[in-house]
């Protein structure tokens, strides 16, 4: 069993009283988790936050004071999404007419188009965009979308959950 976290994210910074707590994501964590623990604070949660903004460096920089991360902008999202790319492309290549029914092969290629390619298990779940805990696909596409250089994702509640 690993240990991950679901990240609640937001443009504007999210009170205490409304942080997500673990009972919003038992109806949809079959798919992705075993068990949805507590929510992470003090120093551990500070960690986490690092190791987000860690993961996410290609398009973001971390306001640790304000336990935020910074968009970079445009320019870095087509770098992010150009190498996430040609990650799904080399995934597909090895794919052929013998192997395709081997699902460790079909299981590669979802892995990168989730963007489990940053190597996390990270959720995210976004306000006003989802209820759910999303990949980090979702995340990206909504930062995509949403999202103009210099704007700020609030961290809110971290919550541990088991694979």
């Amino acid at each position: 069993m690993s240990h991950s976290r679901i990240f609640q994210l937001g443009l504007k910074p999210i009170k205490k009283e409304d942080y997500a707590s673990s009972e919003q994501f038992y109806d949809n964590s079959h798919d992705f988790a075993d068990y949805i623990g507590d929510e992470v604070e003090g120093a551990e949660r500070k960690e986490d936050i690092g190791r987000l903004a860690d993961t996410l460096k290609d398009i973001f920089t971390l306001d640790a004071e304000n336990d935020a991360l910074v968009y970079k902008g445009e320019s870095a999202m087509s770098a992010f999404k150009a190498e996430w790319a040609a990650g799904i492309a080399k995934a597909a290549s090895v794919i052929n007419g013998r192997n395709v029914v081997e699902s460790r092969h079909r299981y590669e290629v979802e892995k990168v188009c989730d963007c489990t390619h940053l190597n996390t298990g990270f959720r995210f779940k976004i306000e006003g965009w989802s209820d759910y805990a999303e990949t980090a696909a979702e995340l990206v596409s909504y930062v995509a979308s949403e999202m103009k250089h210099g704007a700020k994702l609030y961290v809110a509640a971290v919550i541990d959950y088991h694979c």
